[in-house]
């Protein structure tokens, strides 16, 4: 075997390969996504939406009562505790960049670096 002839093998055998394409899945909308879950997981998140409508305060996962007329939810979420929420309270919103973990500051804490 000549030179060239193993030239030409190695640079074959050790050449650029080609990146292979990579299928790319199109974007799904909000609703979409929606419509693929569970059904009893779309029927959950109905329910809490309307229950969002209505205003009813909670306390854990449990409605406690339903404000109307008679009774405000600011005197029915004082009646529950400080433990008591809306839905719709914007106290409640997530905040981006929240929590530890989402600051870069987890894994310091969990190995016992300093901050």
């Amino acid at each position: 075997m000549t030179i060239k002839a193993a030239w030409k093998i190695a640079k074959s055998l050790l050449g650029k390969k080609k990146a292979a394409k990579i299928a790319t899945t199109p974007k799904l909308s909000v609703k979409e996504k929606f419509m693929q879950q569970d059904p009893f997981v779309r029927k959950r998140i109905l329910d809490i939406r309307e229950s969002a409508k209505k205003g009813d305060v909670y306390k854990g996962t449990s409605v406690m009562d339903t404000p109307s007329k008679e009774r405000s939810a600011a005197s029915i979420k004082k009646f529950w505790g400080p433990r008591s929420y809306q839905l719709t309270d914007p106290g409640r919103k997530r905040k981006a960049g929240g929590g530890i973990a989402q600051r870069g500051l987890g894994r310091a804490f969990m190995k016992g670096g300093k901050v």
